[in-house]
């Protein structure tokens, strides 16, 4: 019996229960699950919307999509509809359609108001449907928008924002200094409900972002990832003189920013600084965002009422002493501190005596890329004993174990990522190490070190993933200057097999490490917590067929591996294959047969791949990249191949392929669906 033919009586239930009952039915159906009910009937058409109004606050329409032409749909909008994404509206007429249905429907008190991939030149058109839509709107983002209308006028037309972000196109800085002319300052509204805005596009430069801020008294997150030359000449920021060194005229001052918005929790004025959504940021303060800025106690978020700064991310292009001045006023309440070098225009200034000065209890989060010494930098760490994450570029310094005697215990740090270190020898890795008996995240990259010496991987029982990328201990220096010689190994199997057997080691990553060997990866192997091993290497590693099929075995006996990633290997054979396929949770495999070895490679063992997508029940993604076969392209085969087993679950996608004498090359990535 069909729907069609249920008596009338059976249909009405929901006028026989509560409305709170019936609401709570409908809570478990999504949006097109209640248009679908609203085709049953007359009364279940007409019925419907009123107990769904709560899944009819948030709303997604596209350029392609007829969203409010249904009249199912139109049924069930109205001022209930308090979020609205717009999504992909090149034709921009399509969008200003789109906008008036919605103000027909009544829906207009929409509170948030989301543009991406969408495109606004028309200027009297947006301005006069967005205030129309939004005289409630508290929160308005537009991402990867292609827009002319100036950001003053936006904000002029929507007063009672709480947070803006605007991450578009090139906008014509002309194009601000005109409404900029046309809107005096006296005459610009303030903006006192205004708490959040993220800025990224090419206006750092022009007057409009500076009237903006005059009139953002409670402005409490300004982050400004602009870049004045994304379509221009890099422009030289002169930062010759320091200490005493102002600013250049194109940056807007530090000082002006904080006397204009007094209330500044966290600024941020870095070029392609990280998208950071409002919601985001919210969820922090409460103790549920990112542990950078988390709120942990209720001491930290009483001083956050207070609108003291506690996240503060800079390029020292802002100047020397505009930058010191902030730290040496905020550095009890700071955070978060993130400053780097201007890319374009690095020059070495040296931040030491600024350094040495601070003091930060409440620190959490250290980022640093420029020049200082290591005196100064260790004098800063001491005063941070709430660290939990350090990311510093040393700029090829040498260290040695001396200078690393007066650095304290830093017991909550649990992330740290060296880049352009040079140790001088193991005493001096093993002395930092000793000093961080929490870390559970190690990076080193582009520096001389060696975690292979006993004394240094014995610090290590905490760590849960090690990320080492062009790492050469052969590249130290004795005292004398002259290359000093070793062993060069970086990593040993020693090392492994102690951390398989007191560490709880998740992820490691050796890209570009010297002396890789089988030997070392089936030490790895035998980390039963492993999840992720990815080796990326100057060469293909010494050894045979056997070797590697070991390794393999290692894999499936030990560890509950997810993701494998090897580069470059010279073969892999049927067996190897085979056994990958057993490995119970691996859901990502690639491999890349290269041009690092000194042997050609062998040809891609296509019936090896069919036994490893038969056998295994987990994988998700396989990618084989610089693959050969003789016969045909190696998809083409695979593809074949699995039509002939009756195996049409994966898809086989060749990104890219080519002729290389006799031999079919390509890049193969097959997709379960």
């Amino acid at each position: 019996m069909g729907i069609d033919d249920l008596p009338e009586e059976q249909l009405a239930f929901m006028a026989k229960l509560p409305f709170d009952v019936v609401t709570e039915i409908f809570a478990y159906l999504d949006q097109e699950d209640c248009l679908v009910c609203m085709a049953v009937c007359r009364g279940w058409y007409t019925q419907i919307p009123s107990y769904t109004e709560n899944k009819w606050r948030s709303i997604q329409l596209s350029e392609r999509d007829p969203y409010v032409v249904s009249s199912r749909r139109a049924r069930c909008l109205g001022k209930h509809v308090k979020d609205v994404h717009f999504n992909k509206f090149k034709d921009e007429n399509a969008l200003y359609v789109a906008m008036y249905r919605l103000l027909q429907l009544g829906c207009d008190e929409i509170e948030s108001l989301v543009f991406v991939n969408c495109s606004t030149r028309e200027q009297r058109r947006f301005l006069g449907l967005s205030q129309q839509l939004g005289s409630q709107l508290a929160h308005l983002t537009m991402r990867s928008h292609d827009s002319a209308v100036p950001l003053l006028y936006i904000l002029c037309t929507c007063p009672k924002l709480t947070s803006f972000t605007y991450r578009g196109e090139y906008i014509p800085w002309q194009l601000g200094q005109r409404a900029h002319e046309q809107i005096p300052v006296e005459s610009i509204p303030i903006f006192d409900k205004l708490k959040y805005m993220y800025i990224d596009a090419t206006i750092d430069m022009h007057p409009e972002l500076v009237s903006i801020l005059q009139k953002c008294p409670n402005l409490q997150y300004f982050i400004d990832a602009s870049s004045a030359t994304k379509h221009n000449e890099p422009q030289p920021v002169d930062l010759t003189y320091h200490p005493g060194h102002t600013n250049s005229s194109d940056v807007i001052r530090l000082k002006n920013i904080f006397s204009w918005c007094p209330n500044l929790v966290y600024i941020a004025k870095k070029s392609n600084y990280g998208y950071v959504p409002y919601k985001d940021i919210m969820k922090s303060i409460v103790g549920e965002g990112p542990s950078a800025v988390a709120i942990t106690n209720s001491a930290l978020h009483s001083q956050r009422k207070q609108s003291r700064l506690y996240h503060l991310a800079v390029s020292q292009s802002e100047g020397y002493d505009e930058i010191a001045q902030v730290l040496r006023n905020k550095q009890y309440t700071l955070e978060h501190l993130d400053l780097t070098t201007a890319q374009a225009n690095r020059v070495d200034i040296d931040w030491s005596p600024v350094f040495r000065s601070l003091q930060l209890p409440l620190l959490r989060t250290l980022i640093c890329n420029t020049h200082f010494d290591t005196a100064a930098i260790i004098s800063m760490l001491n005063s941070c004993p709430s660290l939990n994450l350090m990311k510093l570029d040393y700029c090829h310094r040498r260290i040695e174990n001396v200078e690393l005697q007066p650095l304290r215990i830093l017991p909550r740090l649990h992330t740290f990522y060296l880049q352009r270190f040079m140790f001088m020898d193991e005493l001096s890795v093993a002395t930092l190490l000793q000093r961080l008996p929490g870390l559970e995240k190690l990076g080193i990259q582009d520096s001389s070190a060696t975690l292979s010496d006993p004394t240094i991987y014995k610090c290590l029982k905490h760590l849960k993933h090690l990320d080492l990328f062009a790492i050469d201990w052969g590249r130290r220096f004795g005292q004398q200057g002259q290359r000093s010689q070793g062993t060069g190994m970086v990593v040993s199997p020693a090392m492994f097999k102690y951390m398989a057997q007191y560490s709880n080691l998740e992820t490691v990553r050796l890209w570009r490490v010297p002396k890789i060997t089988y030997e070392l990866l089936s030490a790895i192997a035998h980390i039963a917590t492993l999840r992720c091993l990815e080796v990326k290497l100057a060469c293909a590693p010494d050894g045979d067929e056997a070797e590697l099929l070991w390794f393999a075995h290692k894999l499936r006996e030990k560890s509950m591996i997810e993701k494998l990633k090897l580069e470059p290997l010279r073969y892999l054979n049927y067996a190897v294959l085979s056994v990958l396929g057993d490995l119970p949770r691996l859901n990502t495999l690639s491999v890349w047969f290269g041009n690092g070895y000194t042997r050609p490679p062998m040809e891609l063992d296509t019936s090896g791949v069919i036994q490893l997508l038969r056998k295994s029940k987990s994988l998700k993604k396989v990618v084989f990249d610089d693959a050969f076969t003789r016969e045909n392209l190696p998809g083409a085969i695979i593809q074949r191949r699995l039509q002939e087993h009756g195996v049409s679950f994966y898809n086989i996608t060749t990104k890219y392929s080519r002729h290389v004498d006799d031999l079919h090359v390509g890049n193969i990535i097959v997709t379960r669906v």
